[in-house]
C-alpha cells in the first residue's frame, strides 16, 4: 500500500530527472489546538544545504501568502525529519525525503526536496481557511514563490 505509493512518487521524480521534489500536505493532530504552517527537510542527504534552503523558502512563502489573507497562521518552523517519528527508541525519517537507508531501506530521491504542511485540517480556524479557494490559491502562490526564489539562488 502506502510504501509502494510513496516509492512510486520518488521513482517518477527520479525518472523525470526532476530538479526539486516537493511533497504538499495539510497537517492533522489529535489535539485540535495544534495549528499553523511547517516544512520538513532531510539533513542527511548530500544536498542537505539545498533541502534546508528550499524548506526556508517554502515556509516563508506559505506564511507570507496565508497571512496576507488576514489569517494569522502560526509559523511552526523548519523541521528536521530525523525527528519525524520515534518508535520504540528508533527514529524514522519521512520516506519521501530520507536517504533510503536505516529502518526503511528504499531508493531515495536524487534531488533536493521538502515536505510542506500548509495548515491543520484538525484545527477549526485552519480548516475553515482551507475550505476557501482564496486560501488554496495563496498556498499555491507560496510554493510558487519558493520555487522561483530557489532557482534564482541556484542557477545552473
Amino acid at each position: 500500500g502506502l510504501v509502494y505509493d510513496l516509492q512510486a512518487r520518488v521513482d517518477i521524480a527520479n525518472a523525470a530527472a526532476a530538479d526539486l521534489f516537493i511533497s504538499i500536505h495539510n497537517n492533522g493532530s489529535g489535539d485540535p489546538g495544534q495549528s499553523g504552517t511547517e516544512v520538513w527537510y532531510d539533513v542527511l542527504r548530500s544536498f542537505a544545504d539545498r533541502n534546508l534552503a528550499m524548506a526556508e523558502l517554502v515556509e516563508a512563502g506559505l506564511v507570507k501568502r496565508i497571512r496576507a489573507l488576514g489569517y494569522p497562521t502560526v509559523e511552526r518552523g523548519i523541521k528536521d525529519d530525523r525527528n519525524f517519528r520515534i518508535f520504540q527508541g528508533r527514529a524514522y525519517n519521512l520516506y519521501v525525503l530520507g536517504p533510503g537507508s536505516g529502518a526503511r531501506p528504499h531508493v531515495p530521491t536524487q534531488m533536493p526536496g521538502v515536505l510542506g504542511e500548509s495548515l491543520f485540517v484538525s484545527h477549526l480556524g485552519d480548516a475553515a481557511m482551507l475550505r476557501q479557494e482564496r486560501t488554496l490559491d495563496a498556498i499555491a502562490a507560496g510554493y510558487r514563490d519558493a520555487v522561483v526564489a530557489y532557482f534564482e539562488r541556484y542557477r545552473e
